[in-house]
C-alpha cells in the first residue's frame, strides 16, 4: 500500500507528525531510487535542519546509505523492511479507525431508525 504522502493543508497537520511518521516519509521519499537531501526535504515537507538531522540519524542506524559520488541517499534492506512494517502498522491503525467510525455511524443510524419507528406508532 505505501505510506501516504499527504499534502498538508495547515501547519497544525505538519506540527503533529510523530518521529516515526517523519522517518517513514523520508524513507518513502527515497524508495524506488536515489534522492538528494533537497528532494527528501520537499517530498517529506521538512525544513533543511530537520531533514539534515533525520537523514543523519537514519544513516547512522543503517536505514539509509549515502553515496558520496552522486551525493544521494538510497534505502538499505533494513530501510525497506522498515517501510514494509510501517505500512502494515499504518493499515492496521486505519482499519481500526474505520471500524470504530462504522460502529459510531451504525449506532447513530440505529438511534435515528428507532426514533422514526416510535414516531410512526
Amino acid at each position: 500500500m505505501g505510506i501516504t504522502l499527504i499534502s498538508h493543508n495547515n501547519e497544525k497537520d505538519l506540527k503533529n507528525r510523530s518521529r516515526v511518521e517523519i522517518a517513514g516519509l523520508i524513507l518513502q521519499a527515497v524508495d524506488g531510487g536515489c534522492s538528494s537531501k533537497s528532494q527528501i526535504m520537499y517530498k517529506a515537507f521538512l525544513g533543511h535542519a530537520q531533514t539534515r538531522d533525520y537523514v543523519q540519524n537514519l544513516t547512522d542506524i543503517d536505514l539509509l546509505i549515502y553515496n558520496l559520488s552522486s551525493q544521494t541517499y538510497k534505502l538499505t534492506e533494513k530501510g525497506k523492511m522498515f517501510i514494509q512494517f510501517y505500512d502494515e502498522m499504518d493499515d492496521m491503525i486505519n482499519l481500526s479507525q474505520l471500524s470504530e467510525q462504522g460502529k459510531y455511524q451504525a449506532g447513530v443510524w440505529e438511534e435515528e431508525w428507532g426514533r422514526n419507528r416510535l414516531a410512526q406508532k
